[in-house]
């Protein structure tokens, strides 16, 4: 509760002090394709560090493989949260990622976010204790290279404050802040907050997810 509180708080003073930058593309990542259109739209904010975060994120892709990019499009969006130490870094490897890719596909990114995920606990707090934040980053950059990332370029980008990695991983952090966004994983479906009715909706199976957006569907 107290992390709720420190996050809110920091939101809060992060978009009090003005207008939030307007990012240079629709903000988030779409998942295999998904239509604008679809009746359907997904909004989930992640965060790599988060185990809650690792949880849903297969059951969330196995929601949308489920209907298919006609009728649901899945949105990613990174919210690294300030105590978790690797999260911020991590999430700059995703925007990274995300150059290997043609506009519009973000295969290279979903890989990234799968390969991060898998090795979480190396990067944790636990796993990070005593290494410097360029270990971290040399680190995220090894595995970068295993899904055809050049480890130097991805060396080079990360917590570059020059570089516009760093700028758009604020900003979408920003974002999620104006969403109300305060914790991960944080879901919307079409606008509107899922609050999961007293469950934990990061434990939510594929088919309790089902429950609520067939109803969306007629």
């Amino acid at each position: 509760m107290f992390q709720l509180f420190v996050i809110t708080v920091i939101c809060l003073f992060g978009i009090s002090q003005g207008q939030v930058p307007y990012p240079k593309t629709p903000e988030g990542f779409t998942y295999n394709h998904g239509m604008t259109g679809a009746p359907v739209q997904f909004d989930a904010f992640l965060d790599l560090m988060c185990p809650d975060s690792k949880a849903s994120f297969p059951v969330i892709k196995a929601v949308a493989d489920s209907y298919g990019m006609e009728k649901v499009r899945l949105i990613v969006h990174l919210f690294p949260l300030p105590y978790h130490r690797s999260a911020f870094l991590a999430a700059q490897g995703v925007h990274v990622a995300n150059q290997k890719d043609i506009p519009g596909n973000t295969t290279v990114a979903y890989k990234f976010m799968e390969t991060i995920f898998m090795v979480q606990e190396q990067f944790k707090d636990k796993g990070t204790h005593g290494l410097s934040t360029d270990d971290a980053v040399s680190g995220l950059a090894e595995q970068a290279s295993t899904i055809g990332i050049d480890a130097e370029m991805f060396k080079k980008e990360i917590n570059n404050m020059d570089s516009p990695v760093y700028e758009t991983t604020i900003v979408a952090w920003k974002y999620g802040c104006t969403r109300g966004v305060a914790g991960t994983p944080w879901f919307f479906l079409n606008g509107i907050e899922v609050q999961g009715e007293g469950t934990d909706t990061s434990r939510w199976t594929v088919s309790q997810w089902k429950k609520i957006i067939d109803q969306l569907m007629n």
